[in-house]
């Protein structure tokens, strides 16, 4: 493990031991005997990233520890005595392995990872992650043959970012021989861009990218669209990857953008209790949740409940199709949760 990782894992684990003392003091205080709580870990993403940010709203979303005040009456509306706590790593790829060594409970994943997943199962399918294109006004690239020889900062080593976009330049044409990668997260990408360190950045996240929102005020950047032959090309080899227009506006002087989507998903270990991913997906799809959702990322396109269960049915774990079902989503079967 590199020192990054080390020092991320340390950092995390000292985080755990916080929140373990500050509920015990609270608990204590409060005269609640023996408190018994279950912390929930979700893998993110980097710091920089739609997903760490998106995660950590989910986790306040979802937690309840013991001793809160009811939702009904203006406490807390998540999973009663569980504290959720994300956890920023190198991406989806990454996020894959830690739940299948079960080193985290949960985790946010692109889509068309799961393709080769057996054991693992969507509690639900969230928001479109838009693949971002971005090079400086005056760059001489126009289009994906102009990135032969150039050098792509095209997410990190454990992203799913990185082996999304080689399948996509792949099925255009170009090689991982034809061009020069860096391996970066969005906010080291963006500054390579900026130092001219990097010819383009590609990446897969909810669109707006903070960092290139913030970049876009401050230099003039331009966006590669996707031509109608290239969707074609892409939509017969790959059809996770699905037509997208970034509206215009969304980042500072730019206009509409014509691009690919994959969904970021939530999902889990398939032998998690279906009683617990029950009441994740309840709890996560309350509507007080769900405007504190939207509030926070009023510009990232959630699905909705029904939108969500529609994706993948064959995806999802049993929990969440037995609470899809309860919200008439599902001809209803007869299911026991265990």
């Amino acid at each position: 493990m590199c020192r990054k990782n080390k020092s991320n894992t340390l950092i995390f684990f000292l985080y755990l031991i916080s929140v373990f003392s500050i509920t015990e003091i609270f608990a204590k205080k409060l005269n609640i005997p023996n408190p018994n709580f279950t912390y929930f870990t979700i893998a993110a993403g980097p710091a920089s990233g739609s997903y760490f940010s998106i995660a950590s709203s989910m986790a306040g979303l979802l937690s309840s520890p013991p001793g809160s005040p009811p939702c009904e009456r203006g406490g807390s509306c998540g999973v009663k005595d569980l504290i959720a706590l994300a956890h920023a790593t190198e991406g989806s790829l990454y996020n894959v392995d830690l739940l299948k060594e079960r080193k985290v409970d949960t985790a946010l994943i692109q889509s068309d990872l799961m393709i080769h997943q057996k054991n693992i199962k969507t509690i639900a399918t969230l928001y479109p992650e838009v693949l971002h294109i971005v090079v400086l006004q005056d760059s001489p690239i126009y289009k994906f043959a102009d990135l032969k020889g150039k050098m792509i900062s095209i997410g990190t080593r454990h992203s799913g970012t990185l082996p999304s976009v080689r399948n996509i330049l792949n099925i255009l044409g170009l090689a991982e021989k034809d061009y020069v990668q860096s391996y970066d997260d969005p906010g080291k990408a963006c500054d390579f861009l900026l130092e001219g360190k990097v010819d383009v950045m590609l990446f897969f996240a909810g669109a707006p990218v903070s960092c290139i929102v913030n970049l876009a005020k401050n230099i003039p950047l331009r966006f590669i669209n996707i031509s109608p032959e290239e969707e074609k090309k892409i939509a017969l080899k790959n059809k996770m990857f699905r037509p997208y227009d970034i509206e215009a506006g969304l980042y500072w002087n730019i206009g509409k953008i014509r691009s690919l989507s994959v969904m970021a998903q939530w999902v889990v270990p398939e032998n998690t209790s279906a009683e617990l991913v029950y009441n994740l997906a309840k709890a996560f799809w309350l509507p007080q949740n769900q405007n504190k959702l939207q509030l926070q990322f009023p510009k990232i396109n959630f699905l909705s409940a029904d939108q969500s269960a529609a994706f993948e049915t064959g995806s999802l774990h049993k929990g969440a199709l037995t609470f899809y079902e309860e919200m008439g989503f599902f001809p209803k079967k007869k299911k026991e949760i265990k």
